[in-house]
């Protein structure tokens, strides 16, 4: 598939902010979680998270014109193939580039709210909840 599809300025900010706001809210649920923090709170983080997640993953899904939800079998090929692009250096650069915003201060953002999470999970898998407390 040589569909690259890059998406207009106010879909690309869409994008990168929503999955922004994704990594920052899981991060600060983890945090937040582990800290014991009021539960309502990390809740809240959760909700958002989630809300910001499947906000990306619908405008992504949406420059192609396919269904975030319920999307049936008909299409599996094609949406596999526009997952991938998920994972295309090229693609996610052009769409950075399309923000109009500063090419390297988003991808600099965005890199370092993923290490953050990454760096966070890595945490969490290595030490368990009874050795915490």
């Amino acid at each position: 598939m040589r569909d690259d599809r890059i998406p207009s300025r106010q879909t690309a900010r869409r994008l990168v902010v929503s999955i922004g706001v994704f990594w920052a809210t899981w991060g600060s649920a983890v945090v937040g979680a582990e800290r014991g923090i009021l539960g309502v709170i990390v809740f809240g983080l959760a909700l958002l998270g989630i809300a910001s997640g499947s906000l990306f993953y619908a405008t992504f899904f949406g420059i192609w014109n396919q269904p975030f939800l319920f999307a049936g079998f008909k299409d599996a090929g094609l949406r596999w193939r526009i997952m991938m692009k998920l994972f295309a250096p090229r693609w996610l650069w052009q769409t950075v580039r399309a923000t109009e915003w500063s090419p390297a201060f988003v991808a600099a953002t965005l890199l370092l709210l993923l290490a953050g999470d990454l760096v966070l999970f890595g945490f969490l898998m290595s030490h368990p909840l009874s050795a915490r407390r």
